[in-house]
């Protein structure tokens, strides 16, 4: 019983918070919310799988985490 006490107490505790600090909300559901699936993850490693091969080998992890940033960003 106690464990259901303490979730209302921090759930009327967030929407306390969220009415108070709105703008702060919005930004950290928008950037703090956690994926439900691990899709976002398989298509960077298949991008990854793409732009890493035998011929670009030479590449840098900087420069390979640069190209990966640009083509889930701007691509």
């Amino acid at each position: 019983m106690k464990r259901c006490d303490a979730q209302l107490s921090s759930y009327a505790m967030e929407r306390a918070d969220r009415s108070r600090y709105k703008d702060l909300a919005v930004v950290a559901v928008k950037y703090l919310a956690v994926p439900a699936t691990s899709v976002p993850s398989k298509w960077l490693f298949s991008t990854a799988g793409l732009v890493v091969s035998k011929l670009r080998s030479s590449m840098s992890p900087e420069l390979v985490g640069q190209i990966l940033f640009l083509n889930k960003n701007c691509g």
